[in-house]
Order: structure tokens, then C-alpha cells, then sequence
């Protein structure tokens, strides 16, 4: 026996109304609910879809899915940084491109450090600034695309939050 397609958009949104926000862990969380409620309906054929579900979600103790998400997002971040990120950076290392972005950016920094070396910390302030900015850049427009999801109410992935990067999303989320 299955549950029905409407049923099973009744677990996602019961899920999302549970607040649980990563539409990746939804779908895990909706998956194992199905299975609770798929084997509650086996033992007893007289129960409800609604019965067998606020008994599933029962069974999740007094912090109800927290423990749950908690779980499959450390296991998504495991399998996305061992997986995904790895596959992506061995991917790129092998094209000449990289080689010569890295060539370049070597030499840039090493004469700068040469032109400079009188002065090391005025070489170390302007890269910490740079680097200040670029997290301030990244973290900014990072959170603008999240709060516009949010707001669309469409669906995020955990993948989002992990690497904002638009490739990488992309890619992840085509070789899940």
C-alpha cells in the first residue's frame, strides 16, 4: 500500500508548518513519516490517515522533529563537503585555466609583496581589507537570496546555505 500524491503533499506541508525550513530535510522527514504512518496502517487497517499521522508525529518525543533535522543536516553537510565540493574542486584543478588563474594570482601577489617590502604592514592592511569586503559582499548577497525565498516562499536547499556560489548549487543539485 502507498499514500497518495495528496497525502503526501500533506506530509511536506506538514513538515514546513512544523518549521522545519529546508525543503531537502522536509522531504527526508516527509519520507520517514510515510513510513511510520505506512506501517501503522498495516498493523491497524481501521486508522485514518490523520490518526496514523499525529501518531507518527508522537513518536518523535518532546522536541518533535529538531533532533530529526538536526540529524540529516549534519549528514547532508558530511555528504556535500565530501561529495559535491570535492568533485567540483578536483573538476576545476584539472582544467589549464585554473593552473594559470593561480600562476597569475601568484605572481600579482608576489610582486606586490616585493614592491612592498618595505612596507609589510601597509601589504597586510590592504589585504585584510580586502578580504573584510569580500565577506561582507558574499554574506550580504547571500542573505538577500535566502530572505527572497523566503519571502516567494519557494523552496531552499541546505546546499544553499552551505555554498552560495551559483555553479555549485546548480551542480549539486543536479548530481544529488
Amino acid at each position: 500500500m502507498n499514500l497518495s500524491h495528496t497525502e503526501k503533499l500533506r506530509l511536506i506541508e506538514f513538515t514546513k508548518n512544523h518549521y522545519v525550513d529546508f525543503n531537502d530535510v522536509r522531504l527526508l522527514i516527509a519520507r520517514d513519516l510515510e513510513d511510520h504512518i505506512l506501517q501503522q496502517i498495516k498493523e491497524e487497517e481501521t486508522l485514518s490517515f490523520e490518526e496514523a499521522l499525529q501518531n507518527a508525529y508522537k513518536n518523535y518525543g518532546v522536541i518533535r522533529f529538531s533532533d530529526v533535522s538536526d540529524y540529516y543536516i549534519k549528514e547532508i553537510k558530511t555528504y556535500f563537503y565530501k561529495k559535491v565540493i570535492l568533485k567540483v574542486i578536483r573538476d576545476n584543478v584539472s582544467k589549464p585555466r585554473f593552473w594559470f588563474l593561480a600562476t597569475a594570482c601568484f605572481l600579482i601577489i608576489y610582486s606586490a609583496m616585493i614592491s612592498l617590502d618595505s612596507m609589510p604592514f601597509v601589504l597586510a592592511g590592504v589585504f585584510i581589507i580586502v578580504i573584510i569586503f569580500g565577506l561582507i559582499f558574499y554574506f550580504r548577497k547571500h542573505h538577500k537570496e535566502i530572505k527572497g525565498l523566503k519571502k516567494r516562499d519557494n523552496y531552499f536547499y541546505l546546499d544553499q546555505l552551505l555554498v552560495s556560489t551559483n555553479s555549485i548549487s546548480i551542480y549539486s543539485k543536479l548530481n544529488l
